[in-house]
């Protein structure tokens, strides 16, 4: 008997013919072997997969476990850093609280002097005024030796430097108290190049 040409393999062995089943039993096996070695490739895929996924897996935690300790070290020195800080800043607080008491007591000591200056100033020149007048009083007299004149010019010449000092502590106080005027004035230049 000639078998059926042009059909496939499983509806030539449903006709019963022997040659024609042999192909579809070994395409079978076939199918059969490559499905349990794709499902062997698979499972070893599978393996090699969670193994490689175990060894990441460590690796990545001894990395998350150095970034950690890291970390810590890092906070801890942050929180010593803080910790200085802030007595630093108690301190600053402390040094500019002291600072303004001084300041303070810096501009109440100024402003003693200023008005130390202001009264000095003015309660000098009255005596001044008089041993300076005595002392030209006695300078006219022609009955003097000259042991006395000497003396009287002596005198004088210390009237003028106290006279001379009395204006230089007035002016002084007139500048700190902002009382001094300024008015211009012409600047001769000739005088200092005679000089």
């Amino acid at each position: 008997s000639t078998p059926v040409t042009g059909l496939p393999p499983v509806a030539m062995a449903s006709t019963g013919t022997g040659p024609a089943l042999k192909p579809a039993i070994r395409w079978a096996r076939w199918v059969s072997g490559t499905v349990k070695l794709t499902v062997i490739g698979l499972i070893w895929l599978m393996v090699v997969s969670e193994v490689a996924g175990y060894f990441t897996y460590k690796r990545m935690a001894a990395r998350q476990r150095a970034a950690n300790k890291v970390i810590s070290q890092f906070i801890g020195r942050m929180q010593v850093a803080q910790f200085h800080l802030a007595r630093r800043s108690r301190q600053l607080t402390q040094l500019s609280r002291s600072l303004a008491a001084s300041n303070q007591e810096l501009e109440q000591l100024n402003n003693l002097k200023t008005r130390f200056l202001s009264m000095a100033a003015h309660d000098m020149r009255t005596p001044l005024a008089s041993i300076q007048g005595f002392a030209e009083n006695l300078g006219a007299n022609r009955r003097l030796d000259v042991k006395q004149r000497r003396s009287v010019t002596n005198i004088l010449t210390a009237a003028d430097q106290m006279n001379r000092l009395t204006r230089d502590l007035t002016d002084l106080a007139m500048i700190e108290a902002g009382k001094l005027k300024m008015e211009p004035a012409t600047f001769v230049r000739d005088m200092f190049t005679s000089m």
